[in-house]
């Protein structure tokens, strides 16, 4: 009686632990998605037209550059696990 008692007790613990895993992957994942930026808060901050558009200018800026970024590692990455099949 007690081993099923036991049993029972150890489902329950690790069904919660994976729906409580689960439920905080899926925070994260919102959380990601909101990305805020100093423009967000201009008002806040006060910011002048001319300094609203100079963000504006380097954040597309950086987004350009990351996206080139991201794009060259994908392709060295792609590289390299072909150089790894062909070698292995």
């Amino acid at each position: 009686m007690t081993k099923i008692l036991l049993s029972l007790i150890l489902i329950i613990f690790i069904l919660s632990l994976s729906i409580y895993a689960s439920s905080s992957q899926e925070t994260k994942k919102e959380q990601i998605l909101v990305k805020k930026t100093i423009l967000d808060f201009k008002k806040e901050l006060n910011l002048s037209d001319s300094q609203i558009k100079e963000i504006e200018k380097l954040l597309q800026e950086f987004k350009t550059k990351k996206e080139d970024t991201v794009k060259s590692i994908r392709q060295h990455d792609l590289k390299l696990k072909q150089l790894y099949l062909h070698l292995g």
